[in-house]
């Protein structure tokens, strides 16, 4: 018994050693918390005019435009805080012009309106704001999902071009391609990686004690398989026991 403790002893001092210094990581991470976006756009039309198939005119509210497009920002926290009062500062290209625009949490019906100095700069301003939205978030939780969606022409009809700052203190703004995949509401390549430790660490023990190789075979099989399970779960540890000291 004593021979195995001390075979066994170092590989989860190791595995504890490194549990605490992911903890010790995302508290430091969670100093200056992440906000990520990407953008999608969806074509509607565009006006022009060709020999073969004739002159086409695109018309919103029947005034004539360049083209139409449904531009969708998708935003996410994803820091381990909640944050408030976080105004998201929305831009497009200087030929981009915002016909609507609307902003809504991916938990909620209700709207997120505009910041109160943009409402008043949208009021006073002799010529109108075209190409930028500021919304203010009263509550932006963490891992919460905003999305907002724009119909947008341009006026050389070239396809929008979407940006997001925020310069509230604290806050990274960091653009994403595409979402990451999640598993349980966690992504899906951290806890894959956690769910390897721990099958490898459930392994060893079986390889040493089992003489059967069909058996060992079938738990390496299972734990290949599910080993993505066993990983949320401590990743959901890891970040209750980090929303403790945090």
């Amino acid at each position: 018994m004593n021979e195995t403790l001390t075979k066994f002893a170092p590989l989860a001092g190791t595995f504890l050693l490194g549990l605490l210094a992911r903890l010790v990581w995302d508290k430091y991470q969670n100093r200056i918390s992440q906000i990520t976006y990407n953008v999608k756009h969806s074509f509607l039309g565009i006006s022009g005019e060709d020999k073969l198939y004739g002159s086409v005119s695109l018309l919103y509210n029947q005034t004539p435009v360049q083209n139409l497009y449904i531009s969708t920002m998708v935003i996410r926290n994803e820091s381990q805080r909640d944050l408030t009062d976080v105004e998201l500062n929305v831009y497009g290209a200087k030929e981009d012009i915002f016909l609507v625009s609307y902003g809504i949490k991916s938990n909620s019906v209700k709207p997120i309106n505009y910041a109160d100095e943009f409402t008043e700069l949208m009021k006073s301003s002799s010529q109108r704001i075209t190409n930028q939205r500021d919304y203010l978030v009263p509550v932006f939780n963490r891992r919460e999902t905003i999305e907002i969606s724009c119909l947008i022409t341009n006026s050389v009809g070239a396809q929008p071009l979407l940006g997001l700052t925020c310069d509230h203190k604290g806050i990274k703004v960091v653009y994403k391609t595409e979402p990451q995949s999640l598993f349980w509401g966690e992504s899906q390549a951290l806890c894959a990686w956690w769910g390897l430790l721990i099958s490898g660490i459930f392994l060893f023990p079986a390889i040493y004690y089992l003489k059967s190789g069909i058996t060992i075979g079938i738990i390496s099989f299972l734990l290949g398989a599910f080993l993505i399970i066993p990983g949320a779960v401590l990743v959901k540890i890891a970040k209750k026991v980090s929303n403790i000291f945090s």
